[in-house]
């Protein structure tokens, strides 16, 4: 029996593993022949491999996918607790979306799936959520409930006393950077009023450095009041390269953007 390798995206990024998860198992679908013995590589989970042959490959591959998710549920001891609970809900409303894409698809394979997101890999997401509420609770010693991510801290432009010119190029700035209709109106509710929400923002940059160099100008002008790690932090959580889908960058690396003197003339080199 021949061997054939399938190379598995899931891992890359954890927020939007729900889309990996379900382009892995449609196109694994699409490729599988009876009769040949796979490989499953996870070139994103420490190279994770594991072999699938016989008459029940696809189920196997689905519980291979439900082992992966476990371990990267498990994978996070680099976040404080904070940001665990918030990237688990961002991860959620992520396979809200995947759901609603997929239910109107009558295929039975398709209705499969749908039930393996909902009976096997939300509760535990559902477990992991409880867990990290109840540690929570403990930790600060008060009643915890965080359905929200208001109490995860924001990041709002400081309207007082802002140059009504250095608004227009903002603004524009942001137009280019979001493409998105949709999701630009949310950033400029969360980012001009305070509405904080769970989006993820796709945005159009090719270097994160002079994404960067934006938040830095905004600070040094007195537009933003905000600590630079925390800052880091929180561009890490909500925004995603549109080209690829992948992060902007570590918060390590994004700091370090941040760090240094701004240029009070970044705007003006600003080219539409």
């Amino acid at each position: 029996m021949s061997l054939t390798k399938f190379y598995c995206d899931t891992g890359r990024n954890f927020i939007n593993i729900s889309m990996d998860l379900w382009n892995d198992f449609k196109n694994f679908y699409n490729e599988y022949e009876p009769n040949v013995q796979y490989e499953i590589v996870y070139k994103y989970v420490d190279h994770l491999k594991f072999i699938l042959k016989g008459s029940n490959v696809i189920n196997d591959f689905l519980q291979g996918q439900l082992e992966v998710v476990r371990m990267l549920l498990g994978k996070d001891d680099w976040l404080d607790v904070h940001e665990k609970l918030i990237s688990l809900k961002q991860s959620v409303s992520e396979f809200a979306i995947i759901k609603h894409l997929i239910t109107g698809n009558d295929h039975v394979i398709v209705r499969g799936y749908l039930d393996f997101i909902n009976n096997n890999i939300l509760p535990l997401y559902t477990i992991k959520n409880d867990l990290y509420e109840t540690e929570l609770n403990i930790r600060h010693h008060r009643s915890f409930v965080r359905s929200t991510p208001e109490e995860f801290g924001k990041v709002q432009f400081n309207m007082n006393n802002v140059i009504s010119q250095d608004l227009v190029i903002i603004k524009r700035y942001l137009d280019v950077l979001i493409p998105d209709l949709g999701q630009r109106l949310e950033f400029e509710q969360e980012f001009f009023k305070g509405r904080v929400n769970n989006v993820i923002y796709n945005i159009d940059v090719k270097e994160s450095r002079k994404f960067c160099e934006f938040f830095k100008f905004l600070i040094g002008a007195g537009y933003l009041n905000v600590e630079k790690k925390s800052l880091a932090k929180w561009m890490h959580r909500k925004f995603i390269r549109l080209d690829n889908g992948k992060s902007i960058g570590t918060v390590e690396t994004l700091k370090k953007y941040l760090n240094g003197d701004y240029d009070n003339r970044f705007l003006n080199k600003l080219i539409f």
